[in-house]
């Protein structure tokens, strides 16, 4: 008996190790993937799928003792991410120029990459999530709006960029952690349409700010957003992404199905008139948020936004102005 309790003794106190020998090993395998900061080579690594799964990384303020990994692996998974995000910014610069095929072909590798990120939906996972689908949404949004006959390739794009929606329970439950807090009764959140959720969670997370206002703007901006822990912001990108994603581009697609050609200076009288005036636009939280509910309006808020550049912008990898960034 003595040595059962003193095997089982060793088993105990032999488990903490053989979990930090596990995070090790995890940190080991993507440090050397990130070695030489090329990053077609971590592209293909995610493509043709890691050996070991990328964790949940957490804000530098993050307040719950039920950390996966240790603070300095933490952080250094931060380092990593960040420098996935200083990749991805300067691969977005050749995205624009490439062959339609040769696009969506690369895009398909970004959206394999944003599976493995979302796998685990936690604060700094979720930025570099929505950084992908800022860079995919906005090169196909100028794409559909200026090619005379946009590739099929394009619009299974918008299809794939669709599988990922903001999901509120995710939300609140990264949420929870990274505050260290129960902010919300479960059982009535869960229970609450995604509208009545996103009412519930904003006023927790961000009182005294206007719906969809980030206290501090400055934050929207990936790397700022990344140094901090700032949710509101982090919740506000994820909001207005999935506006385009899944009201703007798919009414842009119906639109030019109907219109054919497309001019950015077309008016919302214009694209109505093509459109109808009770065509509803395809649901999504942002819509919903936005109050946002033709699908004309969103063609045409779309539609402005790439004439006037302000697609560009909501790429938010450099502070071009935090000005341009309050509304879709």
């Amino acid at each position: 008996m003595k040595r059962f309790v003193l095997l089982l003794a060793i088993s105990f106190l032999g488990y903490p190790v053989q979990a930090a020998d596990t995070d090790s090993r995890v940190l080991d395998y993507w440090s050397d993937i990130f070695a030489d900061s090329d990053f077609l080579a971590i592209l293909a690594t995610f493509k043709s799928g890691p050996k070991e799964e990328w964790p949940a990384v957490h804000s530098p303020d993050f307040a719950s003792s039920a950390k996966e990994l240790t603070p300095f692996q933490q952080a250094e998974f931060r380092k990593l991410g960040k420098k996935l995000a200083h990749g991805l910014e300067n691969y977005e610069q050749s995205l624009k120029g490439q062959p339609t095929a040769q696009f969506c072909d690369n895009s398909q590798s970004l959206l394999l990459m944003r599976k493995h990120l979302a796998h685990n939906p936690s604060y700094f996972n979720l930025i570099l999530v929505d950084a992908i689908n800022r860079v995919i949404y906005i090169n196909l949004s100028e794409r559909l709006t200026h090619e005379e006959d946009p590739s099929p390739c394009l619009l299974t794009l918008v299809e794939q960029l669709g599988s990922f929606q903001p999901n509120l329970v995710q939300v609140l439950s990264m949420a929870d952690a990274e505050l260290n807090k129960h902010l919300l009764d479960d059982v009535a959140y869960r229970s609450a349409s995604d509208r009545e959720k996103f009412k519930m969670l904003w006023p927790v997370l961000s009182p005294d700010t206007p719906i969809m206002i980030p206290r501090n703007p400055i934050n929207l901006f990936t790397y700022q957003l990344m140094g901090t822990q700032d949710i509101p912001s982090l919740l506000s990108r994820l909001v207005n992404s999935d506006f385009y994603i899944h009201s703007a581009l798919p009414s842009l697609i119906q639109y030019r199905r109907v219109a054919g050609s497309c001019s950015p200076l077309a008016t919302y009288q214009e694209i109505e008139a093509v459109l109808g005036e009770e065509t509803r636009v395809p649901e999504s939280l942002g819509a919903t948020v936005w109050g946002i509910t033709r699908a004309a309006s969103a063609v045409s808020t779309l539609l402005q936004d790439v004439q006037s550049g302000k697609t560009r912008k909501q790429l938010f990898f450099s502070d071009m102005g935090a000005r341009q960034t309050d509304s879709p």
